[in-house]
């Protein structure tokens, strides 16, 4: 092992490694480097590394002998962090690592040039997300699997908007549009369809109008 700027103070060299207790370098910083006999795991201030690279006391950071990460204390950075993969699994987050993991990012497509964007801000500033691509217009899709349900506003109590805020679905599941409804096919409620003030068309391209009560059309002022 080749140590550049540090003078061993103490320690022993073994027949296989070598174990420097206080090494000191030019900076006058101390550390501790080991290398053990059996496995030829180096550790940083860790006297026994459980992995090739080790480094923290209770073996914190680890990289093992194909170049993975396989332990880390956390990751600090006051910049940028920059991840490239060409990989259907470019980045996994799961208990199981890429079993069923709880998030996967797909970077396997070799033209790729799409992707999402999450921006923060501050408290009830709300949180946007976003698609990125480097063409002009780019579509955004959200799928479930198999028979699935896609759930929009879960638990919450507010309103899913579309468009701007006259276009919109409340909580108790009233339904609002600026502008004119046009159906292709059987237009079903159990309610009352209401026009507003204006002259609001209630159109029907194909099929019909199914009420379980008489439809009633009424001004909302």
């Amino acid at each position: 092992i080749k140590i550049p700027n540090i003078t061993q103070t103490t320690g022993t060299v073994k027949a296989v490694g070598l174990n420097i207790a206080g090494g000191t370098v030019t900076s006058g910083t101390s550390y501790a480097i080991t290398t053990q006999d059996t496995a030829g795991n180096v550790g940083i201030g860790d006297t026994s590394p459980a992995s090739l690279l080790t480094v923290g006391n209770g073996d914190l950071f680890q990289v093992d002998s194909s170049g993975a990460i396989v332990a880390a204390a956390g990751i600090i950075s006051s910049g940028v962090t920059t991840l490239t993969s060409n990989s259907a699994t470019a980045l996994t987050i799961g208990a199981n690592g890429s079993t069923n993991p709880a998030l996967t990012i797909d970077a396997a497509t070799a033209s790729s040039a799409t992707g999402i964007k999450i921006k923060s801000a501050a408290a009830a500033g709300a949180v946007a997300i976003t698609t990125t691509s480097s063409g002009t217009d780019e579509a955004m899709t959200i799928s479930a699997k198999g028979s699935g349900t896609v759930t929009l506003a879960s638990g919450s109590t507010g309103d899913v908007q579309f468009y701007s805020a006259s276009n919109k679905i409340t909580a108790a599941g009233a339904l609002t549009l600026a502008g004119a409804v046009a159906a292709t096919g059987n237009l079903d409620t159990q309610g009352v369809v209401q026009a507003g003030s204006g002259n609001v068309n209630l159109t029907v391209a194909a099929g019909t109008i199914d009420a379980a009560t008489a439809i009633t059309l009424t001004s909302a002022d």
